[in-house]
């Protein structure tokens, strides 16, 4: 999924005006290239990725890959 999304991700990240902000939550973050590619881009905002418990440990080791585990967390829970 991250792979379709990059380049809009990447879009979000840089064309939103962040500056306002000091949280990002994804819902249906799925691996979490959204949350991380704004928090790449914004280092001011914190980021939460918010999906299905299961999702944790895909989210988490990109995170920690990106070098973002100190300001983007994940939350587990279902939007229904």
């Amino acid at each position: 999924m991250s792979g379709i999304s990059r380049g809009s991700n990447i879009a979000i990240a840089r064309k939103i005006p962040w500056k306002d902000y000091k949280t990002v939550a994804d819902v249906g973050t799925a691996q979490g290239d959204l949350v991380v590619q704004v928090a790449l881009a914004n280092p001011h905002l914190n980021g939460i990725g918010f999906d299905l418990p299961a999702v944790a440990p895909i989210f988490e080791d990109y995170v920690e890959s990106q070098g973002l585990a100190g300001r983007v967390r994940f939350e587990g829970g279902s939007f229904f």
